[in-house]
């Protein structure tokens, strides 16, 4: 009996050690991958608060601590991977891809961290923010896999235990059957007792793993293998909860997002609404909840929603809805308003959903829509009044003209050559020395610029001129003045004849409101009538015998006294130069003086006569009307660029896109003929071809689009490494692995404007490919410094050369050399090129005989941005 028993007790610890070997392989693995990937998910969480903390409060006091941050919490996850790796060498690959996934997001982290040393802090704002996201994104669903992964570990081995107690069963029985029933009682006693615990704890491990809250966990306090299996358990139990409210904290998140947030599923059913989608659109989210998407979608645009969704359940992927056209959403009352919405591809446990994230933007466009009307009105004003508005560019040196400035300098802009020595060459020379000094004093002092003086046109003919300006920052800090220039020379021609005739009317000078004073060559007083005294408040008495200078003369303008009276002396008659003076009472007045010699029967100088007019008033009201015809010249600007560009729209809709559409037409007739005669095959060709025509047609359509936007939409000036830049857009565009990039020379690095000049090298590289017609050969760039303000860049292939005869057409809108079924293409590119080139004052050529082709255009060294002018 004795032996039975012992027998049997042997045989149950067997399977007990057993099981709890297996209960040790669940729980130290599994719990360790488990473990580590929750530790990554708090580290991400942690580093994705600090950067969104500093986006949202706009401060950069945490700016030194960024860079320290990402590098510690990189080493932590790094650890932690692996843990995992070594736990579960399976999940090889996926921890590849998980490793590669954070080092991109500290990559693009640390970028976004050299935007805020740069200040650009609503740039930071945004990549962080929301592009930011799409990183975190990828890496969460990264460790849900993980996390899945070691959850179904946990049932495999839950069944392996299953499995076992089964076995111990029937081991049992089979060794109380052939043993003495007598041991039958002893067994089943040990044999339930083990049963039992194994049971309970298999049912507590079936519950954690369906996530049921508030499970209970038995033999925690057990001292055996049994209490070790229960309390490994627990850890694990805890885990999964730490997750539940972790998902808890997420929906809390979402529901308190500014924009509108919808969850849809495949179906576009509506799965989540937070509290700013209900505001929105005007429903409480119970009536949305299970409805479709198309609910909120006006009824034309619902039409095709379906078909657009499906197309992005084929190919998931973050990117903004409707991208180049406008949407429109259908709020509870049956109004239609504008919007924007951002999509992006959510793996959850039952499948693929989209999530959306909206933004009601009808402020934004009603405010738009009043700013154009106004720049209308501005613009129409302005051109009726011929007003010539001028920029200048300190740092830069560069000069810009409106057209007016053209017309009245008697100027060709094609000749311009855009700097302030062109416009020197223009002022008469005797002017010159006071309107530079008047100048460079305004850039200095940094005070507004005042001047008149003359100018000689090409063709002798003098004119008179009032330039006003004021001189101030940009948003990037670079000094500017922005200024007009008005024609006046028929108000000085006008003032000459009056004073001519006020000569002759000596007998009027004592009633005169001007002041008329006459005075030695030297400057001393001899004459002074009541319209000095009214004007200065001096007596006559107190004036006469008087240096002029110690009397009116600011302490500052002194020295003009003297450089007056030697140009009279030397028998020049000085009319209306304007200055200052000094009243009794200490005020300061705007004058305008003439000065003349007076001289007696042999033709000496005895004396000068001069006149001084009070002109502080009509500064100011000058200043007035120029800031105003500065509006309106600004605003016939704009208008006459806007109305050309759209009358090349127009032009363009108008006759190259009729071929497509008269296309489609013909094809839609044709398939009503096959529908018609049951012609299937017929009808699926035809309408092969009836999307191709269509997809044709957008493509048309967005090439013109990004043509019509060439030059405005210009992105940040940055330094950019033309080597790494060229290196990089053809890295991404090359589909042809035969072909190779070859750098002929050291390309510069400058500081530039980003967007539109990758813009061209990446049209240029895609002609070159696109049309190569082997499998294998060479593109060429190089570039040289042309003069002080272009450099010349070069992009050269073997492909196929272009015959002499297409050369000139070539840079045409919608020119192909090819028909478009046999090479897709819109024929905008080198459109598109030579617009944007001609924007920023260069140029586009080409060189072509036989094979190959070589294309080279000149950009400029230091580049300005058209809205700074506009």
């Amino acid at each position: 009996m004795a032996v039975l028993v012992i027998a049997i007790g042997s045989i149950a610890f067997m399977q007990i050690h057993t099981v709890s070997a297996l209960a040790h392989e669940l729980y130290e693995k599994p719990l360790q991958i488990s473990n580590a990937a929750q530790r990554i998910k708090n580290e991400i969480d942690a580093l994705n608060r600090h950067l969104k903390n500093i986006a949202i409060q706009k401060s950069t006091k945490d700016l030194q601590d960024i860079p320290q941050v990402v590098k510690s919490s990189e080493k932590r996850i790094v650890a932690d991977v692996n843990i995992i790796r070594k736990s579960d060498p399976k999940l090889d690959e996926l921890l590849n891809n998980l490793t590669l996934e954070v080092k991109r997001w500290n990559s693009f982290s640390l970028e976004s961290w050299q935007q805020l040393e740069q200040q650009n802090v609503e740039l930071y704002a945004t990549r962080t923010v929301y592009d930011g996201q799409e990183f975190v994104l990828s890496i969460d669903e990264k460790l849900e896999v993980i996390s899945l992964q070691a959850q179904q570990d946990i049932v495999d081995i839950n069944k392996s235990v299953a499995k076992i107690e089964e076995e111990a069963r029937q081991l049992v029985i089979v060794i109380v059957t052939i043993f003495l029933g007598a041991g039958l009682t002893v067994a089943s006693l040990i044999t339930r007792s083990l049963t039992f615990q194994l049971q309970k704890l298999r049912r507590a491990m079936l519950a954690i793993a369906d996530e049921k809250p508030n499970q209970s966990i038995p033999f925690l306090d057990h001292k055996e293998e049994i209490g070790e299996m229960a309390r490994a358990l627990a850890v694990f139990h805890d885990n999964f909860s730490a997750r539940r409210d972790l998902e808890t904290r997420l929906l809390q998140v979402v529901e308190a997002m500014p924009n509108g947030v919808v969850m849809v599923n495949a179906d576009g059913i509506m799965e989540i609404i937070n509290a700013q989608a209900e505001k929105i659109f005007g429903y409480d989210r119970v009536e949305l909840l299970g409805e479709p998407v198309e609910k909120l979608i006006p009824s034309g645009a619902a039409k095709s929603h379906a078909h657009n969704r499906n197309s992005f359940f084929a190919n998931p992927s973050p990117r903004r809805m409707g991208a180049g056209r406008e949407l429109f959403g259908l709020r509870r009352d049956g109004t239609e308003f504008p919007l924007e919405i951002g999509l992006a591809p959510v793996e959850t446990k039952d499948g693929l959903k989209v999530l959306a994230s909206i933004v009601d933007i009808t402020e934004r466009r009603n405010a738009d829509i009043a700013l154009n009307e106004s720049r209308e009105r501005l613009e129409l004003t302005t051109r009726i009044n011929q007003i010539g508005v001028w920029e200048y560019m300190v740092e830069e040196g560069k000069l810009i003209w409106n057209d007016a400035m053209f017309e009245m300098y008697g100027r060709n802009k094609n000749y311009f050559t855009w700097d302030i020595q062109a416009w020197k060459q223009c002022v008469h020379p005797n002017d010159l020395p006071i309107v530079e000094k008047l100048f460079q004093d305004s850039i200095k002092n940094l005070t507004p610029y005042d001047c008149k003086f003359r100018i000689i046109q090409p063709d002798g003919t003098i004119k008179h001129l009032h330039a006003k300006a004021k001189i101030e920052r940009t948003r990037q800090n670079q000094l500017r003045m922005l200024g007009t220039n008005i024609d006046v020379t028929r108000e000085e021609l006008a003032l000459a004849k009056v004073h001519n005739v006020e000569a002759l009317r000596s007998a009027i000078v004592e009633f005169s409101e001007d002041a008329i004073i006459s005075k030695t060559p030297t400057g001393v007083i001899t004459s002074w009538n009541i319209g000095a005294t009214n004007m200065f408040g001096f007596s006559a008495a107190e004036a006469i015998g008087k240096p002029i200078k110690d009397l009116v003369f600011p302490p500052d303008l002194i020295h003009e006294e003297e450089s007056l009276l030697a140009q009279v002396r030397s028998g020049i008659v000085i009319k209306h130069f304007e200055t200052k003076r000094r009243c009794k009472d200490g005020r300061i007045i705007n004058v305008s003086i003439t000065l003349s010699p007076i001289k007696d029967a042999d033709g000496n100088i005895i004396g000068v006569s001069a006149i001084k007019r009070d002109i502080t008033e009509t500064i100011e009201t000058a200043k007035i009307l120029a800031a105003r015809k500065t509006e309106l010249e600004f605003s016939n600007h704009e208008l006459e660029r806007s109305n050309k560009e759209l009358e090349t729209f127009a032009y363009v809709a108008s006759h190259d896109l009729k071929s497509p559409l008269r296309g489609i037409a013909q094809l839609s007739t044709w398939i009503e003929e096959d529908l018609a005669a049951n012609e299937t095959n017929s009808v699926i060709e035809h309408t092969g071809l009836l999307r191709n025509r269509i997809q044709r047609m957008e493509k048309l359509l967005d090439d013109l689009l990004i043509f019509y936007r060439a030059g405005k939409v210009e992105g940040q000036m940055l330094e950019v490494d033309i080597n790494k830049m060229v290196k990089e857009i053809f890295e991404i565009q090359n589909n042809k692995p035969g072909l190779r990039l070859e750098i002929t020379n050291s390309l510069p690095t400058f500081t530039t404007l980003s967007t539109p000049f990758e813009l061209v090298i990446r049209n240029f590289f895609s002609n070159a490919i696109k049309h190569h017609d082997k499998q294998e050969g060479i593109i060429q760039v190089g570039a040289k410094v042309l003069d002080d303000n272009f450099f010349e860049f070069s992009i050269c292939d073997d492909g196929p050369g272009i015959p002499e005869k297409f050369q000139a057409r070539i840079f045409g809108m919608f020119q192909t050399l090819k028909p478009r079924d046999e090479l897709e293409g819109s024929g905008m590119g080198l459109a598109l090129i030579k617009k944007i080139v001609e924007t920023y004052g260069g140029r586009v050529t080409l060189k072509s005989t036989g094979r190959g082709s070589c294309f080279s255009f000149s950009w400029p060294q230091n580049i300005r941005r058209r809205q700074e002018n506009d």
